[in-house]
Parts: C-alpha cells; structure tokens; sequence
C-alpha cells in the first residue's frame, strides 16, 4: 500500500483525490482533488461535465500528531446547457463551511463526553465558538410520551438566572427525559399540562425526594400514580437526626469533644462491619454519652425496619419503631414523628417497590461534574441538549449524521 493510500485511508478520503501531501511545523497540507464526474444542474436537472473554472479552497480535516491537517482542495465549477453554474459536490467539503464532516464528527464525538468547550476546542484545533456552532446544531424537542414509572429531582444548574433546575428521568431505561429551567410550582404545571390526560394517566410510579410542592404538583397532574419516597433520602433523615445528636454532645462534652469529632465515621457505619479499634471507639462514645447511645440504637433498629418486605410487616415495624422514638425522648428525633406520618404512604411504597432515585441522583452528579469542568454554564437551551447528548447512548451516530447532512 502506498503512502498516500494509507493517508487516504486514515483520513477517511480516497487515495485518487489526494494529489500531493507537504508537511510544516505546525500542520500537514493535502492538495486533494476529485475526478470529473457528471453533475446533475439544480435549474434543468439535466447532467453536464463541463468546467468553467476552478477556485481554490482551503479547509481544515482533524488532527494527528497534534498537528492540523489542511485540505488545499481545488473545487470545480460547473456549467449547464442552461447557463446555471454551480459547484461540484464531494464527501469533504460543504457549501460555506471550511471544516470537513470529519472534523464535525470528531466534536460532537467529543462533546458526548464531560468536558468543556474549551478542551474540545483545544483538541480539535479549532475556536471554542466553531465548537458551538457545531453544537448548536443538535436540539431535542420536548418527549412526546412518558414512562410507566418516572422520576423528578431538582439540582444546581445556575443557568438562564435561575438557581434550580428539574431533571426528568426513566428510572428502568435509565434514561433522562428533559431538563426543565424552573423549579417554580406554575412552571412544573404548565410543563406537564402539554401532555394528554391519557399519557399522563400511563404514569402508575412516581420516584422523589421529599419535596412538599414535587408532591403537590404529582398528585395535581398524575392522580393515577403511586408516589414512591426515594429510599436514600429517608435512610438520610435517621441518619442526620443521629448527626445532631452527636454534634450536640459534642458541645457538651468539651473535655471529650475530639473523641465525638474524630469517630463521627463510626456512627454511620454498619455494626457488622465494625473493627475491634472502631468497637471500642463506639463504646467510649457511649460511655461518655448515654444519649448518643440511645439515638445509635434508634439508628441500627431503625435498618431492621429496612428488611422487611411485605407491606402489613413494614407497617408494623414502622409503628414499633415511631414507639421507639417517642419513648426515647430525644428532641432531634422527634421532627421523624411528623414526618414519617405525613409520607406514612409514600415511605411505605418506597420499602416495598423496587424504584428509587439512585439513577437521577447520578446524572445529578454527571452534570455537577460538567458544570465544575466548563466553569458553569449559562445558556440554559445549549445546557439542556448538552445533558441530554451526553446521556444518549443510542442517539449519538444519529444526532451527528443529522447535523451533518443539515450543514451539508
């Protein structure tokens, strides 16, 4: 195989349109040209071979060996029997664009991935704002139908001048369904009022944190839904009520204040998994204090609770253990009476469904990651459809080829 057939192959161009190949410090120049061909006119739809003139361009391919490579492309202009002139098509260069459909390809490629428009950019070797206009290219429209079960969470997006922002998920096909710019009760209702009543009555779960107006606004759009508590945030809730117990001992007790502050890990730590340095640490915490040692038993009683499976055993353990904790006397516990009466329902779907919000919580954590690397992000519509290209394992070949047929 020749020098210029493996060139063509790695670049993805045929070894007869490259001509000639010169390298500089900073790039690799290829002199490309495409073999004569019939044309069909855009006027009369007839076919021609005729050559008016030629014009010289200059478009830039990928990059290896952190180097440019430059099409030096020597681009024919046809003429019809009509009169209409017009320029010749080919697979590497299209109509007022200098970049190749590789090179856009390569950056939606790299744009699937959590990093910033300035790394793309970088990379590519091109300008952050050719990344964007490549990007801007790719929108998704509002879902047309929504999933058996569906999960609701907000997070920190900063974006179009609001705080919040709402993420929409399938927690089955793990997929994200929209990102919402408002947090706000008549946003959420205007959103979901788009869809049918018998789209949203095919909603039977679904999956929340405890938000009061979440809860609201699900029972007002989706009456024929079970809401499942999400299970993280109310094994959370026993778990910060012991956190304030250990942090009020540990104001107390100052002569001891470091043994509170040094094990808090301790605490939260499963009783099995405990080593025989971790046991005798827990026991000097509840030597020196009798409440914590009552608020850690509520805590480890309260992961029996968790093991039950069937709906009449959760009631019962729930109930026993809501006994525990009015008999311990502990204020810090005493918030989880009323609250764990007004999600009475929602906690119990919650232990004996199988749905939860661990898929949202991580594209949660995707998009902080993606915010922290591209130092934030302000244009909410290119956010969103960036959340979006990033989570679409299957759309991505499509989203591409579709951007690149529209800038052809």
């Amino acid at each position: 195989m020749s020098t210029l057939n493996y060139i063509g192959n790695l670049l993805g161009i045929k070894a007869e349109y490259i001509k000639n190949m010169r390298e500089t410090s900073s790039e690799y120049l290829l002199y490309v040209e495409s073999p004569v061909r019939p044309h069909r006119c855009p006027n009369c739809h007839s076919q021609t071979t005729r050559i008016k003139g030629y014009t010289n361009r200059k478009i830039q391919h990928t990059t290896t060996n952190e180097k440019t490579i430059l099409l030096l492309y020597r681009q024919r202009r046809y003429i019809c029997t009509c009169g209409r002139t017009f320029n010749e098509k080919t697979e590497f260069s299209s109509r007022y664009l200098r970049t190749t459909p590789r090179l856009r390809e390569v950056i939606c490629q790299q744009l699937s991935e959590v990093t910033s428009y300035k790394a793309v950019a970088k990379h590519c070797h091109v300008s952050v704002n050719q990344v964007l206009r490549v990007f801007n290219e790719i929108n998704y429209s509002r879902p047309s139908t929504l999933p058996p079960v569906l999960s609701i969470d907000e997070f920190k997006g900063n974006a179009a001048g609001q705080k919040y922002q709402v993420i929409l998920t399938d927690p089955e096909t793990h997929k994200i369904l929209d990102i919402l710019p408002k947090r706000d009760t008549t946003e959420l209702a205007k959103y979901f009022a788009q869809f049918p009543r018998y789209i949203r009555n095919n909603v039977k779960y679904i999956t929340m944190d405890m938000s009061l107006q979440f809860r609201s606004v699900m029972k007002t759009w989706f009456p024929q839904a079970e809401i499942v508590v999400d299970r993280f945030h109310l094994i959370r809730l026993v778990t910060f009520a012991l956190e304030r117990v250990r942090k009020v001992e540990q104001n107390l007790l100052c002569n001891v204040s470091r043994t509170f502050k040094a094990n808090k890990r301790v605490l939260t730590k499963r009783f099995e998994s405990l080593t025989d340095k971790e046991f005798t640490k827990l026991m000097d915490m509840f030597h020196y204090s009798p409440r914590l040692h009552r608020a850690y038993t509520l805590k480890q009683s309260f992961s029996h609770v968790l093991k039950f499976k069937d709906k009449e055993n959760i009631q019962w353990a729930i109930d026993q253990w809501l006994s525990l904790v009015e008999a311990s006397e502990l204020p810090e516990f005493q918030s989880l009476l009323k609250t764990f009466t007004f999600w009475r329902t929602e906690i119990i779907n919650a232990l004996t469904l199988p749905y939860s919000n661990g898929f949202t919580e991580g594209c949660n954590n995707k998009i902080k990651v993606l915010k922290r690397c591209s130092f934030g992000l302000q244009n909410f519509e290119r956010f969103r459809n960036r959340i979006l290209f990033i989570n679409a394992k299957k759309g991505h070949a499509t989203t591409v080829s579709h951007v690149l047929s529209k800038s052809a």
